[in-house]
């Protein structure tokens, strides 16, 4: 996955559309595997007991993650866009508004030369955008190669879905 997210920071403005997509098809089965298989590190060294807790901690942990994702990915293509795009063009945007989101739907009604700007300077903020998630992949690998291998659990929580009389007659249903 690390290798197909700097495989993307090989696109630019006159990429083919088979190479971007194909690209996005690759991260998408990596982020689809680890969507899944994340869920067993976490419970490994935990008893079973732990394991609502656990993994509600988890998702926590994962959606905040993401929002901060957003956020900084956001602010490095609003960053790069403000170099990168002419002054004279940002100009026509109102103070504080998001001029990525704000350009995207204008691109195809623009005159040449500014489309091909606009095409290149979006090409080199994505470029720098998708460095530095090399960069924090590469930091996350970096860290599970310090994680402990824990076996996974084998055994059974005999408790689990009794409510707190049947546990304290001892009977199971």
């Amino acid at each position: 996955l690390i290798a197909a997210g700097a495989a993307l920071t090989t696109l630019n403005a006159d990429s083919e559309r088979s190479k971007y997509i194909g690209l996005q098809v690759i991260i998408g089965l990596g982020l689809g595997i680890l969507m899944t298989t994340a869920f067993f590190p976490v419970l490994a060294p935990l008893p079973v007991s732990l394991n609502a807790n656990a993994l509600a901690f988890f998702m926590f942990v994962r959606f905040f993650s993401q929002v901060w994702g957003v956020t900084v990915g956001g602010t490095i293509l609003q960053n790069e866009l403000s170099t990168r795009l002419p002054a004279s063009f940002i100009q026509q945007f109102p103070q504080g508004t998001s001029v990525a989101y704000s350009i995207i739907p204008l691109i195809r009604t623009m005159e040449e030369p500014l489309r091909t700007e606009v095409r290149v300077a979006f090409a080199e903020a994505l470029k720098r955008f998708w460095w530095v998630l090399f960069g924090v992949g590469c930091a996350g690998l970096l860290a599970s190669l310090l994680m402990k291998g824990l076996p996974l659990h084998t055994a059974l929580d005999e408790d689990w879905g009794l409510n707190e009389d049947e546990k304290k007659n001892g009977s199971r249903a």
